[in-house]
C-alpha cells in the first residue's frame, strides 16, 4: 500500500511539473489575434432565452452564499463562467457532458443543477489536485451537494480524459478549463475528437492565452465565437460548433 500512494505521488508531481512548464512557455509565446476587435460582449441581450439567464443567475447567488458560508476555504475557487454553463446546459440540453478544471467544483455545480432541470444527463469532469495542499483531493468539487450523476475523475487530464474517453459513445458539450496551455488543450481535444459529433458544442476558457482556439476552429469548417466575459475586460470565452444552425439557436449576434 505504500509503494502504491507513493507511486500515485510521484505521477501527480511529474504532470505538475509538466503543467507548469507547458503554461510558462504558452504564457510567453504570444498571440496574433486582436481578440478585443473580434470578441462580442456578454450581456444579457446575447442569451435568446432570458429566463433561463436570469435563473443561472439566482442559482449563482446561492453557490456564492454557501461559498462564504464554508468553515474551510482550503479549495481553489476557481472562474469559471457559472451564469454562460448553466445557460447553455440548460438552453442546448446535452445529455452527456465533459468537463476539465473542477476547483471547488462551481463550473460542476451549475452543469449538474441545469442536468436536473432538463430532466436528466450524466457529468464526466477532470482535474488534477493542488499539491501544495494538505489532503487537496477532499477539496476538489466541495461545491457539489448531490453527485448522483457526477463522476469525478483527479488524476490529471494526460490519464483521466483517455480515460473518460473511453466509457463514453458521444460528447455532447465539452468545456476546458485546465492546462491552459497549446499542448495541454490540444491533447484534450485530440484525444475527445472521436467521440463528437455534428452538433457538439466545444467551449474553451481563456482563449486568449494562445492560439490554439483560433488555429483550430477559426481556420476550419466549425461555427465559432468569441465571447468577453462580462466581468473582465480581458477574458475571453471561445465557443465553436460545426453544425451553423446549433449557436445561432443559443445567441442573438
Amino acid at each position: 500500500m505504500y509503494f502504491l500512494i507513493n507511486t500515485i505521488k510521484y505521477s501527480l508531481y511529474k504532470e505538475a511539473a509538466r503543467k507548469l512548464i507547458n503554461r510558462f512557455f504558452s504564457k510567453y509565446s504570444g498571440t496574433r489575434t486582436d481578440y478585443d476587435s473580434i470578441a462580442i460582449d456578454i450581456n444579457v441581450n446575447l442569451f435568446r432565452d432570458v429566463e433561463i439567464v436570469r435563473q443561472g443567475k439566482d442559482y449563482e447567488v446561492k453557490l456564492l452564499e454557501k461559498w462564504r458560508d464554508l468553515e474551510n476555504k482550503n479549495a481553489y475557487k476557481g472562474d469559471a463562467d457559472i451564469i454562460l454553463l448553466y445557460y447553455l446546459v440548460r438552453a442546448f440540453k446535452p445529455e452527456v457532458v465533459l468537463e476539465t478544471g473542477v476547483a471547488a467544483g462551481f463550473s460542476s455545480a451549475s452543469i449538474l443543477e441545469a442536468l436536473k432541470q432538463n430532466g436528466g444527463g450524466i457529468l464526466y469532469s477532470s482535474d488534477f489536485p493542488y499539491l501544495k495542499m494538505k489532503n487537496p483531493e477532499k477539496y476538489i468539487g466541495i461545491m457539489v451537494e448531490d453527485r448522483s450523476d457526477w463522476n469525478l475523475y483527479i488524476r490529471g487530464d494526460r490519464k483521466n480524459i483517455p480515460k473518460i474517453v473511453s466509457q463514453l459513445k458521444r460528447i455532447d458539450l465539452f468545456h476546458f478549463d485546465s492546462d491552459k496551455s497549446y499542448q495541454g488543450r490540444e491533447f484534450v481535444y485530440k484525444t475527445i475528437q472521436k467521440k463528437l459529433h455534428d452538433k457538439s458544442l466545444l467551449v474553451f476558457d481563456d482563449v486568449s492565452d494562445n492560439e490554439f482556439f483560433i488555429d483550430y476552429f477559426g481556420n476550419s469548417d466549425f461555427d465559432y465565437r468569441i465571447l468577453r466575459r462580462s466581468r473582465y475586460s480581458n477574458k475571453f470565452v471561445g465557443i465553436a460548433c460545426k453544425d451553423p444552425n446549433v449557436i445561432s439557436t443559443l445567441f442573438r449576434f
